[in-house]
């Protein structure tokens, strides 16, 4: 697919959240928001956002970017925490810390423990903390469960989702 057709192809939403940002006067958001333009284009395995760079498999540009636009301007993750400036934050399925980017950005002094039991997603979680220097984020790379479980990676390569299944039972969790 040329880069044209792929603009066309996820360009609408990020123009839709564009003009929401416009029509709600909230300038400041305005270029960061920008920022991720050339990324739909050009990035390759590398894009940097709110001061953070965030590294992520080449197959996966507009999955990461598609997460940005949901945990960044959506809000599906915010959380309200009232007189705590160093909450302590689980981030379970953590994938490649793209939430726990945002809870640090919310919550500088914050304590996030990240749990990712796929190990390519946890490779680059990993890396995305070291670059970015954040403190106090701690990372497991394991199941969390009472039952023991098979990990089944299911297209790893392209967009490292993967799958639980009982070893009791022989059935998809």
């Amino acid at each position: 697919m040329n880069k044209f057709k792929k603009w066309i192809k996820y360009g609408s939403n990020y123009l839709s959240i564009l003009i929401n940002i416009i029509k709600s006067n909230k300038l400041s958001e305005l270029k960061d928001y920008l920022s991720l333009l050339p990324c739909y284009i050009f990035c390759k395995d590398t894009l940097k956002f709110k001061g953070y760079r965030i590294k992520f498999p080449i197959n996966n540009k507009n999955l990461v970017i598609g997460n940005i636009i949901e945990i960044f301007y959506n809000n599906i993750y915010s959380i309200h925490i009232e007189n705590n400036k160093n909450p302590i934050i689980f981030d379970l399925g953590a994938n490649i810390g793209i939430a726990t980017l945002y809870y640090k950005y919310i919550y500088p002094k914050s304590y996030i423990y990240c749990v990712e039991p796929n190990p390519i997603a946890y490779k680059y979680m990993k890396l995305n903390i070291e670059h970015n220097k954040l403190n106090n984020v701690f990372l497991y790379n394991r199941i969390i469960s009472e039952h023991k479980y098979e990990f089944l990676y299911l297209n790893s390569d392209i967009d490292h989702s993967a799958s639980i299944y009982s070893k009791k039972y022989k059935q998809k969790i």
